[in-house]
Order: structure tokens, then C-alpha cells, then sequence
């Protein structure tokens, strides 16, 4: 079904499969993941596609780029700012990433919002046209491949002073330890983290210190590297 055209402001989500070029000098893995990756997006965008808040979007190469779309605001008027939008996103994002893991590879996810158009133009047999612009798409994509810190592989975050004041309030004051997804969100210094990968029986706490176990295996794998290297006599 084709994506329906947009212009307003809404939540916008950039999302890559962390590892890709290494993926393309192993044969076929890079090829068998991005034909996992569509389908899973396909399916996940698909389920949403009647509700109040349908998630829409497209995906190129190792990219995904979401957004909220909604039959309910006017199409000159469109301001999606409402948590229940965020929310059906942060669904998608959820079930994108769990289905990627339990198929052997990672993503890296950035949320924002802001201006955001998408236009379908006119296809024909060989070539298809799709316009995407607006300030929400740049700032994601900006958050997920430029700026600092870095966002590692399987995490999910949205910069806090790129959200409407209304969405920063709710998630800040209101009790939300009952809510299935908003509980998983978290401030950590300039973002707001989404730890989608977590549940009743794994805390966001047991999360970050496993990851961060992660991380120091990983620069001490390097200096044994090192370490054995420097052993060797010329």
C-alpha cells in the first residue's frame, strides 16, 4: 500500500542496521538481514496502518525512516504533539528491534519532532519519486549518524529539547510506572533513552550495567590484543 502524503509537524524516526558495511564484505549476511529488515518493517508499519495513530514510512539500503500519520487532523493543519502518537511509534520501534536481535543483528534508533513533509510523486516503470523533507527527518538522522555522543548499537533515543514542551512535561511529571512503554523511558543526560529491550523481569538498571559489562569486555579484548603484540620479539 502506498505511504500517504504528509505536511505538518509529527514525530520522526531514523533507524539503521548498526555493522552494515562490515555485513557486506561476509557474503550474504548483509543481503539476508536487509530482506529481514524490510519484511519486519513491512509487517510492523502494516499492523498500525487503521489505527487513530498509523505508522508510515519507507526504508532504503540499511535505513528506516518513520513517522506518525493520522486521518484525524486536518492535512494543512496536521500538529501531531499527542503522547499516544509518540506511543504507537515507540511500539514499532519496539517490535522492529526485537525481531532484528532474534535474527542475529542490531539497530541504532533516533526519534524526533518537527516539521516533516512526505510527498509521493509520479512512478513510472523504472523509476519512482519520493520527496521527503522537514527539519524532523534532518535532526533524526543528524542525532543517529553525527552527533555526539555516539549512539551504540540496539539503543533508542530522542533528543529532550527537540520534543514539544507538552510530550517533555508528561514524561517528566506524570506517573507512568504503570504504562507498558513510557516506563522505559529514561533521561540520560541530553536524550531521553527508550529501553525497548526491557521488561518487569529486566529493569533498566540490570540493562545498562549488561551493557556497560559489554562495552569494558570489548576494550579489554583490544588491550590483550595489544598487550600480546607488543610480546612479540622482532
Amino acid at each position: 500500500m502506498p505511504i500517504r502524503d504528509f505536511r505538518g509537524k509529527t514525530f520522526v524516526s531514523f533507524m539503521d542496521i548498526s555493522g552494515f558495511k562490515d555485513m557486506m564484505k561476509r557474503g550474504d549476511l548483509a543481503w539476508r538481514n536487509l530482506g529481514h529488515f524490510f519484511d519486519t518493517g513491512y509487517r510492523a508499519l502494516l499492523s498500525t496502518r487503521d489505527n487513530t495513530y498509523s505508522i508510515e514510512g519507507l526504508f532504503v539500503s540499511d535505513c528506516g525512516i518513520l513517522f506518525v500519520n493520522t486521518r484525524d487532523v486536518p492535512e494543512e493543519d496536521k500538529n501531531i504533539d499527542n503522547p499516544e502518537a509518540l506511543k504507537e511509534l515507540l511500539k514499532v520501534v519496539k517490535d522492529i528491534n526485537k525481531r532484528s536481535i532474534d535474527q542475529g543483528y542490531m539497530l541504532k534508533t533516533s526519534i524526533s519532532w518537527g516539521e516533516f513533509r512526505y510527498e509521493n510523486k509520479i512512478v513510472f516503470e523504472g523509476i519512482e519519486k519520493n520527496a521527503i523533507y522537514g527539519g524532523a527527518y534532518r535532526t533524526a538522522y543528524e542525532d543517529n549518524e553525527v552527533n555526539k555522543p555516539t549512539i551504540k548499537p540496539g539503543i533508542c533515543r530522542l533528543p529532550i529539547e527537540l520534543m514539544p514542551t507538552n510530550i517533555r512535561a508528561y514524561l517528566d511529571n506524570h506517573d507512568l510506572v504503570n504504562d507498558d512503554i513510557f516506563k522505559y523511558i529514561k533521561k540520560v543526560k541530553k536524550h531521553y533513552n527508550y529501553y525497548w529491550m526491557c521488561s518487569n523481569n529486566y529493569p533498566i538498571e540490570t540493562f545498562e550495567k549488561r551493557y556497560d559489562s559489554a562495552n569494558n569486555l570489548i576494550y579489554k579484548g583490544y588491550l590483550v590484543a595489544l598487550k600480546n603484540v607488543s610480546t612479540i620479539q622482532v
